[in-house]
């Protein structure tokens, strides 16, 4: 019954009927799509409990909604929250702690909130030694080097790829990257490392905007 109603069957494969190809992809115009994008992440929101589902599809959603800063916002502070909650070990958030690790951002995602992900996903995966700190550190570092509409923004970014290695070990990498930062010399940061700890584990549930991390970050660094 499948086959006759739903599926076609090819001479060496499947395909779907036109008629279900048709509902996947529904007559809207762009910017119709966009706000039922918005909206339906909305919708979702208004849950009393989130599940990780939940979570990646309001992401997901507002991303198709071309909101992009709504959805960097959100992803940062559900990391957060799942961190100070001790659950981002719990089974199944791999999906969303590595979101948009190791690929592309979406296209039209400007670089300054490309920057505030990288900068969450970074805090977050050094307080939990996580495996992927490397990459993530990279992929900051070339951000930054090729970013210029916010002076703060990037000093803020480079102090904490630098504080992020010497918490991790590696100083060799603090000190490449120490030209970069607004400190003379490692002692310097060592001597605020309580600072830098606290930097690692503060809840950012104060943070809604690129300027606001900014000014959150300088607290600590």
């Amino acid at each position: 019954n499948l086959c006759n109603n739903w599926i076609v069957k090819n001479e060496h494969s499947y395909s779907l009927s036109p008629l279900i190809k048709k509902s996947l992809t529904p007559d809207l115009s762009r910017n119709e799509y966009k706000d039922c994008s918005k909206t339906f992440a909305h919708h979702i929101l208004e849950k009393k409990i989130l599940y990780p589902n939940d979570v990646l599809n309001v992401i997901f959603l507002l991303s198709q909604a071309e909101e992009y800063e709504e959805a960097a916002n959100f992803y940062c502070s559900a990391l957060v929250q799942l961190r100070d909650q001790k659950l981002l070990d719990a089974p199944g958030l791999d999906t969303l702690k590595l979101m948009w690790v190791g690929v592309p951002f979406p296209v039209g995602m400007n670089m300054a909130i490309q920057i505030e992900i990288r900068i969450c996903q970074l805090t977050i995966m050094v307080s939990q030694k996580d495996s992927h700190i490397s990459m993530v550190a990279s992929d900051l570092e070339m951000l930054l080097n090729n970013y210029s509409d916010n002076a703060e923004l990037k000093a803020v970014g480079y102090d904490l790829l630098l504080m992020s290695n010497l918490l991790i070990g590696n100083v060799s990498e603090s000190m490449r990257l120490l030209p970069y930062s607004k400190y003379d010399n490692i002692s310097t940061i060592l001597d605020k490392k309580i600072d830098i700890c606290s930097f690692m584990t503060i809840s950012l549930n104060s943070v809604s905007t690129v300027k606001e991390l900014v000014l959150w970050m300088k607290k600590f660094i």
